[in-house]
């Protein structure tokens, strides 16, 4: 078995909300690849302004609100999930403790060379772990 990558827009096309493609897409995979790019940033962010638990975060980085979305559809169904989060990017499956799933951090101004072994010995791991799923669920 190979693994397909699976994308509403390109090899899927929608025929409902994007929500709904998302999790009927979902229901169809042995597996979950979330990729946190910083979609956003911002400087001197104060994080719970009016409670104890005040905060000023310097640099802020967010990823898309779909990386939340699609990791908490997959989450739910149990499929083997494989998360990398750009340095800084923080909120949600990308807060570290959050989950049962570890967050492998990357830069893009690092050479991707430099930790290319170990990249490809995670998507390795992973892909089994989706065939062992995917063998457990047919």
């Amino acid at each position: 078995m190979r693994l397909e990558p699976r994308t509403v827009g390109r090899s899927d096309c929608p025929r409902q909300s994007p929500l709904g493609e998302v999790y009927q897409l979902a229901r169809r995979c042995s597996g979950g690849l979330i990729l946190g790019f910083r979609q956003a940033s911002a400087n001197d962010t104060v994080l719970f302004p009016d409670s104890e638990w005040r905060r000023t975060r310097v640099e802020t980085h967010w990823p898309s609100a779909w990386n939340q979305l699609e990791a908490g559809i997959l989450y739910s169904l149990g499929v083997p999930m494989l998360v990398f989060a750009e340095s800084g990017v923080v909120g949600g499956i990308f807060d570290r403790g959050v989950g049962s799933v570890f967050i492998h951090e990357f830069s893009t101004t690092q050479n991707l060379e430099a930790g290319a072994e170990r990249m490809t010995t995670l998507i390795h791991e992973w892909s089994r772990q989706v065939r062992n799923f995917h063998m457990t669920t047919v």
